[in-house]
């Protein structure tokens, strides 16, 4: 009898050891699938955070940039006008704000509005305001300093200095294009050929090719990317 009662109380305590291990483990398998849903939560909401705040910024900065429009116009009318004196009137013009929703490109681009009004080259162009994540952030500003670069020396040596920029962005791909004017036939030296070399580095990486073309005394270079599967 004394056998079957201790018997009994190891089958009881193992079954409760049991109850309380299955207990445990299904609270935590409860814990960490409510933390999991809590997180995704928490990002769902913080991507429509960031979402509202980049349209938020688009929207202000095409407000922006109209009002810079309106200024030159008012600033061309007055200088046309021989009855207006234009001594209390700032002939400064503003620089316009590029904005998407990739950083490095906001800021590469605006740094760079910024060197060009230093060169004295007019910097102007188009954008996608949705630029896919489909090319990382090192291989982006790089590509991105090489071309306008590239396009800052080509402009000093022409006597009228403007770069013309495309920014494509699609869900697959992105395009990206400069155009300059050029006057003379141009050089290549060991930094071009440097250059040249990252360039196309970057878009075997992406399974693309850099573009190149001159016509009309106007040279077009840049580089078509394919989106990354695993930055999208």
């Amino acid at each position: 009898m004394n056998q079957m009662r201790l018997s009994s109380i190891i089958c009881l305590y193992v079954v409760s050891l049991m109850m309380i291990v299955l207990i445990y483990i299904l609270c935590l398998e409860m814990t960490q699938y409510y933390q999991r849903l809590m997180n995704r939560k928490i990002h769902e909401q913080a991507l429509q955070y960031e979402e509202t705040l980049v349209e938020i910024a688009n929207q202000k900065s095409k407000k922006y940039n109209k009002i810079i429009h309106d200024y030159k116009k008012l600033v061309k009318d007055l200088k046309e006008n021989q009855e207006i004196e234009l001594q209390d009137i700032s002939l400064e013009i503003p620089t316009e704000v590029i904005h998407t929703n990739n950083i490095v490109l906001n800021y590469v681009f605006n740094r760079y509005t910024e060197i060009m009004k230093e060169h004295q080259i007019d910097f102007y162009g188009t954008y996608s305001d949705q630029i896919y994540q489909g090319v990382s952030s090192y291989d982006l500003a790089t590509i991105l300093k090489l071309l306008l670069d590239h396009a800052i020396v080509l402009s000093q040596k022409t006597t009228h200095k403007a770069i013309h920029y495309t920014i494509e962005s699609q869900r697959y791909y992105t395009i990206i294009k400069i155009r300059c004017l050029i006057e003379n036939e141009i050089v290549v030296d060991h930094h071009f050929k440097k250059n040249e070399y990252l360039i196309e580095e970057i878009c075997r990486k992406y399974n693309g090719k850099k573009l190149s073309k001159i016509e009309d005394n106007q040279y077009m270079f840049g580089c078509y990317l394919e989106n990354s599967g695993d930055l999208l």
